[in-house]
């Protein structure tokens, strides 16, 4: 949700989009208090609207900025084939590849360790809204990205960016 504006800090900065799977997504934040003691989200709802709201910015930035500025790599490649998986990043940010970068992988952190038996006891999700994250889950799974970026794309973050900011500069200043 930041990239159009860390870009006009560091232009030439590039981003990586670790994308993971919307069920697990939500498993992992319901079940995060019993592991940090914080609650990251109140419900499944909740949840459900987090994982579409930043799935979607990273979309629209893939769409904006293109292949070569933001980088998707699915989790469970990172998880499965760390090897290939970091060579290909490192690649992408032009930077040598080191037996080391895989250390922080051998080591799962920042988990909320989920058991195999966990149900939310809470209130379920709206099945629209589940039906929504489901459905945008499989198409960014199924499409491939773009490799060249859209002017479009980019004048819609470009806009947003512009009203978040006014936003803030209108809050922050009023007396």
């Amino acid at each position: 949700m930041y990239i159009c504006g860390l870009r006009k800090l560091f232009p030439d900065a590039r981003f990586i989009h670790i994308f993971r799977d919307v069920g697990a997504v939500v498993r992992s934040m319901l079940n995060f208090h019993r592991v940090a003691g914080t609650q990251l989200v109140s419900d499944e709802k909740d949840a459900y609207k987090y994982w579409l709201r930043t799935v979607k910015a990273c979309v629209q930035a893939e769409q904006a900025y293109g292949r070569n500025v933001v980088r998707r790599v699915r989790y469970t490649d990172l998880v499965e084939n760390p090897e290939s998986t970091m060579r290909s990043l490192l690649e992408f940010l032009e930077e040598q590849y080191e037996a080391k970068c895989l250390e922080p992988l051998a080591q799962r952190i920042n988990s909320s360790k989920v058991p195999a038996d966990f149900e939310f006891e809470g209130p379920a999700a709206d099945p629209a809204i589940v039906e929504k994250a489901t459905q945008l889950c499989a198409s960014v799974n199924e499409t491939p990205q773009p490799s060249q970026g859209s002017c479009g794309a980019a004048d819609e973050m470009e806009a947003t960016f512009r009203e978040r900011v006014r936003h803030i500069a209108t809050k922050r200043y009023r007396i």
